[in-house]
């Protein structure tokens, strides 16, 4: 491959690196306030509207998730994800948007909306707890740095994928929250193995650092004991 269609190929990355945040945090946008409009009698007797507090906080962790893919954008010459991020992006998004899109199998308010917001909430907080203290090697993107070194405390002394855990936590919740077939189907079909296929594609890099192969050996993937 030329040195032209490396860097446009490295281009079009940098701007699909943006794309996908935009267009899911403009359709929640839109789309939580075509619900909210539309659902507004239902929460009036619950403890709180869902669909607003939903909106609220999903507005708060795409303008956090962007803010890492904006510096991904100044190392995305050594990207070898092979395309899995656009991937997982993609799924992430059409859970996300088909959830507030498309009619909820629950009419009234119940437990299973604190349940799922429970789901979102855990989700989220284990996803930051991941990026925190992972600090300058966490990245959207699939590289190595400089000095790039194993870090085995916070959640990674149970398992070695707590970000990818976090997002599945969450957009479980989101399906909960939101229950119908499509985003079930999308979640199942689509985002989980777009998340297996990147942890492949992710190892096989990360089995080029000292240490990360014995790390590999003392704890699973995504489940404590499980995988």
């Amino acid at each position: 491959m030329n040195g032209a269609n490396v860097k446009w190929i490295v281009n079009m990355r940098r701007i699909l690196s943006l794309v996908f945040p935009g267009i899911l945090l403009l359709g929640i946008v839109l789309l939580g306030v075509r619900r909210v409009i539309r659902t507004e009698e239902l929460w009036n007797n619950f403890i709180f509207n869902a669909d607003i507090l939903f909106v609220s906080i999903m507005i708060l962790w795409l303008l956090y998730e962007l803010r890492v893919s904006v510096c991904d954008k100044e190392q995305e010459k050594n990207v070898s994800d092979y395309g899995t991020r656009e991937i997982y992006g993609f799924s992430q998004s059409i859970t996300v948007l088909s959830a507030l899109w498309v009619d909820s199998f629950w009419t009234n308010p119940s437990i299973l909306h604190v349940v799922g917001f429970g789901m979102l909430l855990c989700g989220i907080s284990l996803r930051f707890w991941a990026i925190q203290t992972l600090g300058k090697y966490y990245s959207h993107i699939v590289r190595t740095i400089s000095g790039h070194e194993i870090v085995d405390k916070g959640p990674y002394r149970y398992i070695r994928h707590p970000s990818y855990a976090g997002m599945i936590v969450a957009l479980c919740g989101i399906c909960v929250l939101y229950c119908n077939s499509i985003s079930v189907l999308i979640f199942c079909a689509l985002l989980l193995p777009s998340i297996v296929l990147r942890i492949w594609i992710e190892e096989k890099t990360l089995l080029s650092l000292d240490g990360y192969e014995e790390y590999v050996k003392t704890r699973k993937r995504l489940i404590p004991y499980v995988w």
